[in-house]
Parts: structure tokens; sequence; C-alpha cells
């Protein structure tokens, strides 16, 4: 217990220092002049378009937990304990929001789910998050500062999502050549030991099996894409509704950059929201600028997700003192999401 208590201390400590920090560099380098103009000058209408391409996306978040829990629960079950999962996290640091959702899924009986089984479909989620993450993030940066065609920039899209796809569908079908060939061939890299690199990868190999077949593995992957396609479409529609922020070549590589720093599947709350987005500034754009369009997302995210949170809360039949009570046991599913980590 005395463990727990240091630990969240540290924790708090550490999120506070990286407010304080942050906010006191906004004060010195955002022109707040030039953000309120440009947030007063926001086209309302492009923003509830994009608001829409939001709602696709965390549909399609919910079909692919749903196939991670083996379609146990049902749709509305799990579009709900996601949503509230979502809202919590813009407001609760420390990313509760996942607490939230895993404590529900787990919990009650209507989901059919154990707490084992949404702990570990959190566990094998996160790891395809972080794909899609690597995907957005190579993307924008082949795009690269100054853009490219409409019919390049498809194919820049499409063409690591498809190598990242049958590179994972190469390793799922060959796992007995990479545990016993890869260790050794990885050891021969600088400060990586061949026990580490056995770890690592029966880790890796343990969540990719959640897929009960390359059926189910194609099923999740889909998913996955459909789930950020529809958040990429959403930070171009939330940069058209700004038009003068930035070229408008340099509106997909800088929506790519803002998904993979943050994306809606890991939204946070306010100026934490926006330090996680100001490394984009570095590729040379405005870095109030960039504040402006952060705050228009994280805006657009907190109305969003906490009424879907509050809709789920109402569906599910569940009170916010319910939810309350789900948050202190934060420890532990935190130690069962430890546990299954090991147990990989």
């Amino acid at each position: 217990m005395k463990r727990i208590i240091t630990s969240r201390v540290w924790q708090m400590g550490a999120l506070a220092g990286v407010v304080t920090a942050a906010a006191i560099f906004f004060a010195l380098f955002i022109d707040f002049d030039l953000v309120w103009h440009e947030l007063r000058g926001a086209d309302w209408r492009w923003l509830l378009v994009a608001v829409f391409a939001l709602l696709l996306s965390l549909i399609c978040y919910a079909v692919r937990w749903r196939i991670l829990l083996g379609n146990k629960p049902s749709f509305g079950f799990t579009f709900h304990a996601s949503n509230i999962g979502h809202g919590v996290n813009t407001i609760v640091p420390l990313r509760a929001g996942e607490v939230a959702r895993i404590a529900l899924m787990g919990s009650e009986a209507e989901a059919k789910v154990s707490y084992t089984e949404a702990v570990s479909s959190y566990v094998v989620e996160r790891m395809f998050e972080q794909v899609m993450r690597l995907v957005a993030f190579g993307t924008a940066v082949a795009l690269g500062a100054g853009g490219v065609a409409t019919e390049s920039a498809l194919l820049a899209v499409i063409t690591p999502l498809s190598l990242a796809f049958l590179a994972l569908l190469w390793l799922y079908l060959h796992q007995e050549r990479v545990r016993t060939r890869w260790p050794k061939k990885l050891a021969k890299l600088p400060y990586i030991t061949e026990s580490f690199a056995q770890r690592s990868i029966n880790g890796f190999l343990h969540n990719l099996n959640a897929a009960s077949s390359p059926r189910q593995l194609t099923q999740i992957f889909l998913w996955s894409g459909l789930t950020w396609f529809w958040a990429a479409v959403y930070h171009v529609l939330v940069l058209a509704a700004v038009p003068h922020l930035f070229p408008r070549e340099s509106w997909l590589p800088i929506a790519l950059a803002a998904l993979a720093l943050c994306p809606p599947s890991a939204t946070t709350q306010p100026i934490i929201f926006q330090t996680m987005l100001a490394p984009i500034s570095l590729a040379g754009y405005s870095g109030s600028a960039i504040f402006a369009y952060a705050i228009l997302l994280n805006a657009s995210q907190l109305v969003v997700m906490n009424l879907l949170g509050l809709l789920g809360l109402t569906r599910i039949g569940f009170s916010l003192q319910a939810l309350r009570g789900l948050l202190g046991q934060r420890e532990e599913v935190r130690e069962l999401v430890r546990e299954q980590k090991r147990a990989e």
C-alpha cells in the first residue's frame, strides 16, 4: 500500500511539473491574440462535419474492441463503455479512463466478459494502436512539410498501412521461425541481449495470438484502419475550419502528425493535449497556429466524448457515484495489466 501511495504521489508530482512548465512555455512563446483571432474566425460548419467523422471513428473503435472481446458483449454496451472511458480521460489525469472502461467491462454481468478478458483485450488493443501510430507518424514524415499531390498522398497513406498488415500477417503465420531465429539476430544490435529480444518477441506474438485466425487478424486490422482513417479525416476537417492557419498542401502531414501524437483513442486533458502537439512546430510551423489547432481538437473531443460518456452512463444505468467507485479500483486494474504483460 505504501508503495502504491508513493507511486501515485510521484505521478501526480510529475504531472503537476509538466503542466506548470507547459503553462510557462505557452505564456512566453504563444501569441494569444493570434490564437483568439483564429478561433473566433473558425468555420463551425466544418467543425460539425469533423464531429461526424470523429463519431464514425469512435464507432469503429468500439467494433474493434468487441471483436477483441470475442463478440461477447453487445455493440451498444461496448460503445457506451468505451465512450465512458474516453470521457473520463478528458478530465481525469493518468489515463484513468482506461481503468474505468476495463473495470466496467469486467464487472458488469451484461457484458459477459471477465476481468482477465477485459485486461487482455486492452493489452492487445494497445499493440494495434501503437502500430497505427507508427504508420500515421511515418506517413506524416514521408509527406513532409511541403505536402504532395492528392494521388501521391493517398498512396503514401495506403502503402505503409498495407505493409504493416502484411508484416503482421507474416509474423502470425511464421511464429516458430521468428521465435527461434530472430532473438539471435537481434542480439547482434547494440544494447540488445538475446534474452531481452526473446522476451519482447514472445510478448508481441502472445498479443498477436489474440486473433484466433488470419481472418480475425484481418478483421482487427481492418477496423483499426477504419478507426484511424476516420480519425485522420476528423483532424483534416478541423484544419478546414481554420483554413488560413496553414497552407492547404500541409494539412495532411500536420493532421497525421497530430493524430500520431495524441489520437482520439488516447485523448487527454487540456494543456497536456496542447503540450503533446507542440513538437509539430519543430517542423517549421508556427507554434501559435499549432496551439490554436490543438485547442479546436481538444475542445471538440471534450464536448463529444463527455456527452457520449454521459449518454453511456445513462443507457447502461450507471451513476457518477458508481463510476467514482470504479476509478477507485485503478491500482487493482493496473496491477492486472502488469501481471498480464509479465505473463507474456
